[in-house]
């Protein structure tokens, strides 16, 4: 069961693009700008789901061809390959990189709690996930456990999500705090949204393709990107 929306995007500092004289990414294509060169923080497929999930974005919008050739410019772009994708907000929150690629919530909304300068945008094609959440088939207490999702999808529940920087899985509800609260923070932190309903923002992974590709990409990864990338970069 949907428990509430995740789509995965960009992260970025709001000074650093600034002073390279760019605009603050909104979509995946300005990542590739020149001006970025070196500035983009990334995790390589082959240590991240959530980077695994982006790669299939670029794949489903643009094809295989189309697809791996912005993903060579991406590499040319990228300054630093992070040990987990986790990483990679907290060097661009620090200012060490303009951009990157991120979960938001529990990952990149950490690193704001945290009181630094970060900011995130869900482009518009990306991959959004429903933070799906499931009664083990066995389970000791399956009726604690309906009662819990069951929870989760009322006002109150959606509220608890939502201080901690998630958003309302369906239309009904909408990110609303007090001034200064968590929930107000998540809004600012993306950029005025209260609702992914009413963002322009859309799903384009498709799980049956992304699971027949997923050891092809990360094999493909390690030749085209990681065993070149220095190449790349020149």
């Amino acid at each position: 069961m949907g428990t509430a929306l995740e789509p995965y995007g960009l992260v970025y500092h709001p000074q650093r693009p600034q002073r390279l004289g760019v605009t603050a990414p909104k979509d995946w294509d300005d990542l590739i700008n020149p001006k970025l060169k070196g500035e983009v923080a990334q995790c390589a497929p082959t240590r991240s789901s959530s980077s695994n999930a982006t790669y299939e974005v670029m794949l489903s919008l643009h094809g295989e061809d189309r697809g791996w050739d912005w993903l060579r410019k991406l590499a040319a772009n990228t300054g630093h390959f992070t040990a987990r994708s986790r990483d990679v907000p907290t060097v661009v929150a620090k200012g060490e990189f303009a951009a990157g690629f991120a979960v938001p919530s529990y990952m990149a909304f950490e690193e704001k709690l945290a009181g630094f300068d970060i900011k995130f945008v869900a482009p518009k094609n990306s991959f959004v996930t429903p933070e799906p959440m499931a009664i083990l088939a066995g389970a000791r207490n399956p009726k604690a456990a309906r009662a819990f999702i069951e929870f989760l999808l009322t006002e109150r529940g959606q509220k608890v999500f939502m201080e901690r920087g998630l958003f309302p899985v369906t239309p009904k509800y909408k990110v609303q705090g007090a001034p200064g609260s968590t929930a107000e923070l998540a809004v600012e932190f993306t950029g005025g949204v209260r609702s992914y309903f009413e963002a322009d923002v859309a799903n384009v992974y498709d799980e049956l393709v992304a699971t027949k590709r997923s050891e092809a990409l990360k094999t493909r990864f390690r030749s085209d990107i990681e065993a070149r990338w220095d190449e790349l970069k020149k």
